[in-house]
């Protein structure tokens, strides 16, 4: 029986073959869901291994796969399918599970590689990939920050930065800051709520009284 693993509304999915209609086939899922799908959102046809098992396979193997060196595998300028770059990484013809791995690396790592069509891809030029990881580390350290924030005043502690800038986080807030994002989590995980919960929050902090 001849298999499939295909992306449907930006899920890989794996099934066998029901009927094949040239533009559409029916597929049957490990679950025995049959669905309709279009034939150009095929990746890979198989025949072995059998699909039960095959994407926790596939998963596993993507797991293992440093993306940083996937991606110096590429050649800059030129597109290339998922089947390709398996080839080149292993080094000799990949069987589906490996094939599928690559596949799902490459969707799931936009900043490394950016889509040009159903199972086609284009390395990010260096400077675009440097700048885009440098900004992903930003947001990283960010919402690391914010986290500890939430925590200290969950805890009911205050944060040293808050103190000066109490006024405007009560007054005039900037709604983008981590600091306001991190009040209102905090806010919700102790349920504070009404259209002064702001105040009524900070007021149970052990530092000095809240403006008025």
């Amino acid at each position: 029986m001849v298999n499939v693993f295909y992306e449907e509304a930006g899920a890989f999915k794996v099934g066998n073959v029901l009927a094949d209609n040239t533009t559409s086939l029916q597929v049957e899922a490990a679950h025995g869901k049959r669905s309709k799908i279009k034939a150009a959102s095929v990746l890979l046809r198989f025949e072995n291994p059998p699909i039960h098992g095959f994407m926790q396979q596939a998963q596993e193997i993507a797991a293992g796969v440093d993306v940083n060196f996937l991606w110096e595998c590429c050649e800059e300028n030129r597109e290339f399918s998922g089947q390709e770059l398996a080839n080149d990484y292993f080094g000799r013809t990949p069987n589906p599970a490996e094939t599928a791995a690559i596949l799902i690396l490459l969707s799931q790592n936009p900043i490394y590689f950016h889509k040009r069509g159903v199972g086609r891809f284009k390395a990010a030029p260096p400077e675009i990939l440097k700048a885009a990881l440098a900004s992903r580390e930003k947001k990283r350290l960010a919402e690391e920050k914010q986290a500890g924030y939430v925590q200290q005043l969950t805890s009911f502690e205050l944060p040293e930065t808050f103190q000066p800038i109490l006024d405007d986080l009560l007054y005039h807030p900037d709604k983008n800051t981590i600091e306001w994002k991190a009040l209102e989590a905090a806010c919700d995980a102790t349920q504070a709520a009404g259209a002064m919960r702001r105040h009524s929050f900070l007021a149970r902090l052990p530092f000095q009284p809240v403006p008025t």
